[in-house]
C-alpha cells in the first residue's frame, strides 16, 4: 500500500504574487507540479532548480518551504521502499510553521 506523508502548512508562507499566480495558473505555472483549490495549493517541491533558466526564476519563498520539507525529514512509502516527502499542502487556515517566513497580504 501506497502511504504518502502531507504536512499542512499556512498560505501565509509564499508570497501575495507567488499565491496569486499559482491560483491563476495551478499546474501551468513555472516552477513547480501543482493544483490550487479554494484554501490554498497542493505543491511538489523536488525539482526546482530542474525548472530555473535564464527566464524562470524559481521565487525564495518557494525554496525555503522545500528546504523546510527536507529539513523535516518525513517519509512517504510506496510499499516497498520509503522516499523523502515532496509534497506539500499549503491552507489559508493552516498554522504558520516555526522556522519558515512567513507573509502579511
Amino acid at each position: 500500500m501506497e502511504i504518502i506523508c502531507l504536512p499542512v502548512i499556512s498560505t501565509a508562507h509564499v508570497t501575495q504574487e507567488v499565491a496569486e499566480r499559482l491560483t491563476n495558473e495551478g499546474n501551468n505555472n513555472p516552477w513547480c507540479p501543482g493544483a490550487s483549490w479554494e484554501h490554498g495549493f497542493f505543491l511538489h517541491l523536488d525539482e526546482l532548480e530542474a525548472r530555473s533558466s535564464e527566464t524562470v526564476t524559481i521565487p525564495q519563498c518557494l525554496i525555503d518551504i522545500r528546504n523546510w520539507l527536507r529539513a523535516q525529514n518525513l517519509r512517504s512509502t510506496n510499499g516497498v521502499r520509503s522516499m523523502r516527502t515532496d509534497w506539500v499542502r499549503l491552507d489559508q487556515d493552516a498554522d504558520v510553521a516555526e522556522g519558515l517566513p512567513s507573509y502579511d497580504w
